[in-house]
């Protein structure tokens, strides 16, 4: 005997679960406390969940200091972690460090020398697991036409 239910609930589940196939993008604005008329900014997403954006997950960098000093992901070496949670950026024990334009690295290292302006968080939906819900709902359409077509 079938479920009449098992096909409303399955998709009332693909729908839930296709509310949370969101990306958190993340856009952190920031200045150095050790460093005069600077300006940051950065963008990332927390990849692997553990409510830290890490270098390896940063999209977008630029650190404008002074006129002529410009670092981007290019040339940017340590930043620390940022910290979701807590919105600071944790820079113990890399510190932040870059290449300068004549193959030099600087190192600014201080415990939490980075001083959070503003953030903003963007909801990006991801494409697969949208695809998926959009293949499941047709299946579910398809399924309920073949089987209102196969009674007497």
């Amino acid at each position: 005997m079938k479920n009449p239910l098992l096909k409303p609930c399955l998709f009332c589940f693909i729908l839930l679960m296709s509310s949370f196939a969101n990306a958190n993008l993340i856009t952190v604005e920031f200045d150095h406390i050790n460093a005069n008329d600077d300006f940051g900014i950065f963008t990332g997403s927390d990849l692997d969940n553990d409510g830290l954006i890490q270098v390896g997950e940063m999209t977008a960098f630029l650190w404008l200091w002074g006129p002529p000093l410009k670092v981007d992901l290019t040339t940017l070496v340590t930043f620390g972690e940022y910290d979701i949670a807590r919105n600071i950026v944790i820079q113990d024990p890399q510190g932040f460090s870059f290449t300068h334009g004549l193959g030099q690295t600087i190192v600014f290292s201080g415990r939490n020398a980075i001083n959070i302006l503003a953030v903003t968080t963007h909801d990006v939906p991801e494409p697969v697991p949208l695809g998926v819900l959009a293949f499941s709902v047709i299946a579910l359409i398809l399924s309920r036409k073949k089987s209102s077509q196969c009674k007497p």
